[in-house]
């Protein structure tokens, strides 16, 4: 056992994917949390979540999990449609990354969250800005008819600031309240960032 123990100790990458059949609760991500904190050196965290209703309340302790994780770089989140996320959640999802000072690599899926808004994009703008190190990132907003032109635009200011950024995708396929303005933006804002090295942007 203790052996066990110290092999996971050394972990530096986890993948975890939570499929339908398993509840998800704020006491099993508790749990969770508790677990990886023992992971001091884990570095990277892929955490997809299959047709769960998850809420605010199990989004808190997932922050828990990422804050413990000091040396993280790369996060991948997946949330299943029909979640009962609100921006609040969101929030303190998001803030628990200010904390991680190599950060580099991120990806979010928030696919069909019909409770998200424009708020959410404006929160994620003022937390990427400390994130010096990051040159990937990858947002799916699909369907999340919320999000407008206007959390567009803070998405465009803060993409002009990460010059360490390389690479870059975003999905906001059938986000109806984005117009061709807020779609021309954001294109002209991948077009002329100096370091991108590749992008793709899917309005459909």
């Amino acid at each position: 056992m203790i052996k066990n123990l110290k092999s996971l100790a050394l972990l530096r990458s986890i993948s975890l994917r939570f499929s339908s059949s398993l509840q998800i609760t704020k006491v099993f991500l508790d749990q969770m949390s508790r677990c990886l904190k023992r992971l001091k050196l884990l570095k990277e965290i892929a955490f997809k979540f299959s047709f769960s209703e998850l809420k605010d309340l199990e989004l808190q302790s997932l922050s828990k999990c990422l804050k413990s994780s000091l040396l993280l770089q790369s996060i991948e989140l997946a949330f299943p449609r029909h979640s009962k996320i609100t921006d609040a959640g969101f929030f303190r999802l998001i803030n628990s990354l200010k904390r991680l000072t190599s950060f580099q690599n991120a990806a979010f899926s928030f696919f069909n969250c019909l409770n998200l808004t424009d708020k959410v994009l404006q929160f994620l703008a003022k937390t990427l800005k400390g994130l010096f190190c990051l040159q990937s990132i990858s947002l799916n907003f699909h369907l999340c008819y919320l999000i407008s032109d206007k959390g567009l635009e803070s998405l465009c200011e803060v993409i002009k600031e990460l010059t360490s950024l390389q690479k870059i995708g975003l999905s906001f396929i059938s986000c109806g309240n984005i117009s061709y303005d807020g779609k021309q933006k954001i294109s002209e804002a991948l077009k002329k960032h100096p370091s991108l090295q590749s992008y793709h942007k899917d309005f459909q």
